[in-house]
């Protein structure tokens, strides 16, 4: 039997396919031409990561940079699902690659805010941290057949802020990661409980 890897609660997967629905209607032009050419959802994938990772790489150097990356990211991260599929190639294997360079892309994110010293080494750490452990629960819970209902993903919440971090009110992004951490640590207590008693 084919497992499910995916790492969305059961919630996020009726809202995340109702997402990509209306994206594959809007974005419908631009996927037809991507197929046509043979651009693969893999390949957008990839960019995703790279523009993740130019994102994190320029926080110490350039503001509007971070953020036009980070936009990047998050739009082309929005395209490769509704291109698999439109083009009928969506499979685990793609959602699993999908879910490991946005991870990677979090993972450098905080990296790169402790680089900056726009965060406190600890609340980076700890963030990056609960984040990657709820990524994983939630991949074995959903192999396992027993999906969170809802997880709050803070990442965009993060992105969206730093827009304020870098030219409104600077100083106060530690708070927020720990803010956003107490609702990280939630979901793995919560979590890791399901999944000792399904065991």
């Amino acid at each position: 039997m084919k497992r499910d890897n995916k790492c969305y609660s059961s919630g996020e997967m009726k809202f995340m396919l109702w997402g990509q629905e209306i994206r594959a209607y809007i974005l419908a032009p631009l996927l037809n031409v991507m197929k046509e050419h043979g651009v693969k959802p893999n390949h957008i994938t990839i960019l995703s990561l790279v523009t993740g990772i130019a994102a994190a790489l320029s926080i110490n150097y350039d503001y509007g940079l971070t953020l036009f990356m980070l936009l990047l990211h998050v739009l082309l991260d929005g395209i490769d699902g509704p291109l698999a599929r439109y083009s009928k190639t969506d499979s685990n294997k793609g959602s699993f690659a999908d879910t490991a360079c946005d991870q990677i892309v979090i993972v450098a994110i905080g990296l790169g805010l402790i680089d900056a010293n726009l965060v406190t080494p600890l609340s980076g750490a700890v963030y990056i941290l609960l984040y990657t452990v709820v990524i994983g629960f939630s991949m074995v819970r959903s192999a396992m057949g027993i999906p969170y209902k809802w997880l709050i993903r803070p990442r965009f919440l993060l992105y969206i802020w730093l827009y304020f971090e870098f030219y409104v009110i600077d100083g106060f992004t530690t708070y927020i990661l720990w803010g956003f951490s107490l609702i990280l640590l939630l979901n793995v207590i919560t979590g890791y409980f399901k999944i000792r008693r399904a065991l």
